[in-house]
């Protein structure tokens, strides 16, 4: 759910958007946490939501074919609830943490049904990829967005702590060429440790900042639990959007 401090950087900083963090224990508390923003602003009803299902064990997909009906079963409460209160939405999903890729061909099939039955009801399924777990290979991501069509939110910060990244096997400007065609919406911080880092280096973002421009991601999240570290993430994406605005 958005804590205070981020109720708060959303009155600051102008706003017009927010992602929602969910659990089907505490879906109940989402028009709470509404009305607060919209005490915030006064253009509430031009304000954009969308929904992030927190990444547990227990919605995860690319498991054995009983496990992936209940995991599939708990997010379709989730997706049931915001189709009758906040269609037309967006909702990210995980994979990879327990799923394995041994189960995903098999889970390709269900996912696909399932994500055409939630469009069908007004909420657009998105895969966010994971820092380990089979949604960190890109070459995966990819395989499953071609085969189910189900659109991608690239979280940056998760591809900096991956292997592959480390290991140099995948750059973050080819990261997001390769999944631009199914990318709609990106997670922005440096890295994972304890928590999300912040970015500090202009260098560490920008190359994926300047690929994501080239995409359908028009839908930008600054992740971050605590005010310091938004902001210094805030700081740098604001300068790159002013540089990109002035070489226009």
């Amino acid at each position: 759910m958005i804590p205070d401090f981020a109720l708060k950087v959303a009155e600051e900083t102008g706003a017009l958007a927010a992602e929602v963090t969910l659990t089907s224990a505490n879906i109940n508390q989402v028009e709470k946490v509404l009305k607060k923003l919209k005490g915030l602003s006064k253009d509430f009803e031009n304000y954009e939501i969308r929904f992030h299902l927190k990444p547990l064990p227990h919605y995860d997909f690319a498991v054995s074919r009983d496990q992936r009906i209940n995991a599939i079963k708990k997010i379709e409460k989730v997706v049931s609830f915001l189709a009758e209160k906040y269609a037309p939405c967006f909702l990210t999903i995980h994979s990879g943490i327990c799923g394995t890729e041994d189960f995903l061909n098999e889970a390709i099939e269900d996912l696909e049904t399932f994500c055409k039955k939630a469009t069908q009801n007004g909420v657009v399924i998105c895969l966010e990829n994971m820092a380990s777990g089979w949604t960190s290979q890109p070459e995966k991501l990819v395989e499953v967005a071609e085969k189910s069509k189900i659109p991608i939110v690239l979280d940056i910060g998760h591809f900096n702590s991956s292997e592959c990244c480390r290991l140099n096997l995948w750059r973050r400007r080819e990261v997001v060429e390769a999944l631009g065609g199914f990318t709609i919406g990106a997670h922005i911080y440096d890295h994972e440790h304890n928590g999300h880092v912040p970015a500090k280096d202009h260098y560490l973002l920008w190359d994926a900042l300047e690929s994501l421009c080239l995409t359908k991601a028009t839908w930008w999240v600054i992740e971050h639990r605590d005010r310091e570290s938004f902001f210094d993430t805030y700081f740098i994406v604001k300068e790159f959007l002013k540089c990109q605005r002035g070489r226009r």
